[in-house]
């Protein structure tokens, strides 16, 4: 069996009023996620906690390496798969005053996940360019999914063609009509004598959850598949974490290779 793996001051003004100060003129009370771009810093009223950076492109969550002990987060960015508030309940909405459950995972590494309990909020503020080159390098945008993507993919109940993404550029692609795999590689991965088309997709496996047949966000997985689709002779490939399951785009499909007719058993 062959295989491989996929190795993210302000001067006052005349008279008795003072001109606001940049933390004034730029902080903002709320930040919804699915409407705002960029990164941010959510400082806390807390004296001893440290202030997070929110990317709403990805969407991910860090705190500075600088200073002191970074934790839970070891220098990376962590995927942000939802935050709710303490005392309101609203989800995906970051509030002033507010303290708020972080469900963060890491996109290198299946073992690192958890919930973190930060504010309440004192300040929302855009990240300065100075913090921005302190932080680790961001993961590539729209991890935590979007608009038709799903948590997790039973391969032998779905319809139609989805696309799984991970942190690495490397894409796969399966199409549940057919029971077929597609991996298409990216800049820097491995590459391999499958890639770049259509092939028997025999079994699926998650690492961590351990079962068959389902692809989930936040775990990793095993495709083994047939080179020949006569089964004499398989290959796998082991896909870095899971950050997106999206059904395929009219463009994407138009640019794959032409779908399999029918089914291969």
């Amino acid at each position: 069996m062959r295989g491989g793996s996929d190795d993210v001051e302000c001067d006052a003004a005349e008279g008795p009023d003072e001109a606001p100060t940049d933390l004034e003129a730029v902080s903002v009370d709320e930040l919804v996620l699915a409407r705002a771009t960029g990164v941010w810093e959510v400082r806390s009223a807390a004296p001893h906690e440290l202030a997070l950076f929110v990317d709403t492109d990805a969407p991910a969550v860090t705190r500075s390496l600088y200073g002191r002990d970074a934790g839970l987060f070891a220098g990376q960015w962590l995927v942000l798969r939802s935050v709710r508030g303490r005392r309101r309940g609203e989800t995906d909405i970051i509030r002033s005053g507010e303290r708020h459950l972080f469900d963060l995972y890491s996109a290198m590494d299946v073992e690192l996940r958890g919930a973190l309990s930060h504010g309440p909020v004192a300040a929302i503020v855009p990240a300065s360019r100075e913090q921005l080159v302190q932080l680790p390098l961001r993961l590539p945008r729209g991890l935590g999914g979007g608009e038709g993507g799903v948590e997790a993919l039973a391969v032998d109940e779905a319809t139609g063609v989805w696309v799984v993404r991970s942190s690495s550029p490397t894409i796969y692609v399966v199409d549940a009509d057919a029971g077929a795999l597609l991996r298409v590689p990216g800049a820097g991965s491995s590459p391999g004598v499958a890639d770049d088309r259509w092939v028997p997709l025999v079994r699926v496996r998650g690492y961590k959850a351990g079962d068959e047949g389902i692809i989930r966000v936040a775990d990793r997985h095993e495709y083994v598949f047939d080179h020949d689709r006569d089964g004499a002779d398989f290959g796998w490939w082991l896909q870095r974490i899971v950050t997106r399951i999206d059904p395929a785009t009219d463009a994407e499909l138009a640019g794959f290779p032409t779908r399999v007719s029918g089914a291969w058993q």
